[in-house]
C-alpha cells in the first residue's frame, strides 16, 4: 500500500451567515490544504498519483469567493479575482474540507490515468488562522 501526502496553499474568500449572528461575516483566508491518498498499485508511469494533478484541482479555487446563495439572496457581490462560487452549503471550514474531498474523489474515479491504482482519498485537512479541520472517510 502506498500512502501519499499532498500539500497545497489556498487563498479564498468566504461568507458565513451563522444562526447566532444578525449579519454575514466575510473572511479572506490563507489555508494550507493536506490531502492523503492511499493506493494499492502504481500506474504505468510508476506513480500512484501525480501530485500536480491534485494540487491543480485545489488551486483552481485559489482567490475564489464562496457563499451560500440560498441564504444570501440576489444581492450584488463585489468583484473577486477568482470569481464567485455559489455553494449549496454554508462554506465553513468543515464543509470546505468535505467539498475538496468529494472533488478529488470524483477526479480519481473519472480519470483514466488512475483507475488501475485502486486508490482512495483517506482525508483532507485544512489548516489556517489558528485552527484546523480534518475530514476523513
Amino acid at each position: 500500500m502506498y500512502t501519499l501526502r499532498i500539500e497545497q496553499e489556498l487563498n479564498i474568500g468566504r461568507e458565513l451567515r451563522l444562526p447566532y449572528t444578525t449579519d454575514a461575516r466575510a473572511y479572506g483566508q490563507h489555508w494550507n490544504v493536506f490531502v492523503v491518498i492511499q493506493a494499492e498499485y502504481l500506474n504505468d508511469w510508476g506513480m500512484a498519483v501525480d501530485f500536480s494533478h491534485i494540487r491543480d484541482l485545489i488551486k483552481q479555487h485559489d482567490n475564489q469567493y464562496f457563499f451560500q446563495k440560498s441564504v444570501r439572496g440576489e444581492q450584488e457581490l463585489e468583484e473577486f479575482p477568482g470569481g464567485h462560487v455559489h455553494c449549496p452549503f454554508s462554506p465553513t471550514m468543515e464543509n470546505m474540507a468535505k467539498f475538496l474531498w468529494e472533488e478529488i474523489c470524483l477526479y480519481l474515479a473519472k480519470s483514466p490515468h488512475y483507475k488501475e491504482i485502486k486508490g482512495k482519498v483517506v482525508s483532507v485537512e485544512i489548516r489556517g488562522d489558528g485552527g484546523s479541520v480534518l475530514y476523513e472517510f
